[in-house]
């Protein structure tokens, strides 16, 4: 077992948080062996070594971003055949912490939720993101959480890049800081026009204030939608906002922290396995807490791809 551990993620608190759980969180496994990501070896060298060595067991000890990028790192390994094998878990270090949600209350170590019991681990759907980079080339990433489109994606993108006080805000509080990133790209953000085609249906364009792509509906602290949680169905959901007012987004915003959304002004939901989207301008794509910029995304599913803890 290999628990990668990020000290910067949660606004660099991750490591203040991993102090406190360490002896804990390594008395789990026998032979645990702790990484720390610090730039100086390349995450991607490091993982492939480890699969190389026969390494199947890793931990992502951070946030969602933490464990994207070791997702990341395992399906971009060419000698990586039989993905099915490996096993990944976490150590939710993080700001939002989605990927252990809904929360255990026996999952816990102390204050921090953790998904690391690898006889629980079970096979589980992997979005894929397709885009064009800012060069025009193909690029694909992954996704294991959620993915989004319009104002979740660019407050994703503001929480990653922020200005001083919400700097100031992650270090101190971290439900107070997510609030602000959403309340400042609403009151800043415009609706877009894009043309999107949900799996197989003819395209349409749309002025999108938000779109979702889901398989775990919990997304950026207390806010979730109301579709099922489906790992393994080879489907994702797709909520749509559209053409919402500062007021209508306002209150789906409260909407969506009391986990409503179905039924509301100017919104819809489909289920699909592929959602195409693109617009004449650039725009934010963020997947799991992390975020790219282009005019064309694909977003799809490899069903029952590789086993997560599921608890």
């Amino acid at each position: 077992m290999v628990i990668i551990l990020n000290p910067f993620a949660a606004g660099g608190n991750a490591l203040n948080k991993w102090k406190k759980i360490e002896r804990q969180a390594l008395q789990k496994g026998a032979q645990a062996e702790l990484f720390v990501m610090n730039g100086k070896i390349p995450l991607n060298d490091f993982v492939t070594q480890k699969l190389a060595q026969g390494q199947q067991q890793f931990i992502a000890a951070g946030g969602d971003g933490t464990v994207n990028l070791i997702l990341q790192a395992l399906l971009n390994q060419n000698h990586a055949n039989n993905l099915q094998h490996i096993k990944l878990g976490a150590i939710g270090l993080g700001s939002s912490n989605d990927f252990h949600k809904p929360f255990n209350k026996e999952a816990f170590l102390g204050a921090v939720p953790v998904k690391t019991d690898f006889t629980s681990a079970a096979l589980q759907d992997i979005g894929v993101l397709s885009f064009e980079d800012d060069k025009g080339h193909p690029t694909k990433r992954y996704w294991i959480n959620n993915a989004s489109v319009g104002i979740t994606a660019e407050a994703n993108g503001f929480f990653n890049s922020p200005n001083s006080f919400l700097h100031f805000l992650k270090k101190h509080s971290t439900g107070w800081a997510i609030v602000y990133a959403a309340l400042h790209t609403i009151f800043t953000y415009k609706n877009k026009r894009m043309d999107i085609r949900f799996g197989q249906e003819a395209g349409k364009t749309i002025n999108v204030t938000n779109l979702g792509v889901i398989k775990n509906p919990h997304f950026s602290g207390s806010f979730s939608y109301d579709a099922p949680y489906e790992k393994n169905s080879g489907y994702f959901y797709v909520p749509l906002c559209h053409d919402l007012s500062l007021s209508q987004t306002l209150k789906t915003l409260w909407h969506l922290s009391q986990t409503e959304f179905s039924g509301l002004p100017n919104t819809i939901m489909f289920r699909v396995n592929q959602l195409d989207v693109q617009a004449e301008q650039p725009f934010v794509v963020e997947f799991d807490g992390e975020t790219v910029v282009t005019r064309h995304a694909v977003f799809s599913i490899r069903k029952k791809l590789i086993q997560v803890c599921q608890k």
